[in-house]
């Protein structure tokens, strides 16, 4: 299979990537640590150095940002799939959840022992998933998804600058390092504490997104066939 970028790779790992290496930049050179010149990335080997290191920081980000998942609420809000034949979930009706349920086990040949509709199949939404992808039909999924990669690398950013800024705060007395002001620093802080929950809410609702467009992008298909 021929390999190529996908949104996902740009949206939502390159970008946060580039953004968190220039945060990183801001930080060294406003210690004094190091002098990075930024004009240095026009040029076009400065440029790819950059864009290189700024996709496998994004790769760290992501990594950082799945682990973060196996806290139960991150989980319960960053991967609806697995809550969507739940009965706290209203965005989809009790006939709608049994009729998609009981789709999925006949094209996919999931015998009933296996898997009831208050503990569906793990596999369910993957299966769902490489079908429709397969078959091009939930096309904005795909933007849905980069998106929540963004946001989600967002979230992961913000917290380490959050961590920072609060250690700075603590130590801003006590450190022989050049600090900017407890001011400029508690601003930092509030912003950061700011994006955090922003980035967190929009990861969960394109998270939202995107499963609800693989879900009902496979039953509207199969529904029409069945018309």
């Amino acid at each position: 299979m021929e390999e190529r970028f996908t949104l996902y790779d740009i949206i939502g790992i390159l970008i946060p990537g580039a953004i968190s290496l220039l945060l990183l930049i801001k930080a060294i050179n406003y210690l004094g640590v190091n002098d990075i010149q930024t004009s240095n990335f026009t040029k076009w080997y400065g440029a790819v150095i950059f864009v290189i290191f700024s996709y496998v920081s994004g790769q760290v980000i992501q990594w950082i940002a799945k682990q973060a998942t196996k806290i139960s609420f991150i989980r319960k809000s960053w991967y609806q799939s697995s809550g969507v034949f739940s009965q706290d979930n209203k965005s989809y009706t009790e006939y709608f959840k049994n009729d998609l349920f009981n789709l999925i086990n006949n094209i996919f040949k999931i015998p009933s022992s296996e898997t009831t509709l208050e503990n569906p199949l793990k596999e369910s939404f993957d299966l769902v998933y490489a079908f429709v992808t397969q078959n091009k039909l939930a096309l904005n999924a795909e933007i849905y998804y980069a998106l929540f990669g963004l946001f989600r690398g967002l979230f992961v950013i913000s917290l380490f600058g959050f961590v920072s800024a609060a250690l700075f705060i603590l130590c801003h007395s006590r450190c022989n390092v050049f600090l900017p002001s407890l001011n400029i620093i508690t601003l930092m802080l509030l912003l950061f504490i700011l994006i955090l929950w922003v980035s967190f809410e929009r990861a969960e609702y394109f998270s939202r997104l995107f499963v609800d467009s693989i879900y009902r992008s496979f039953y509207v298909y199969f529904q029409s066939r069945r018309n």
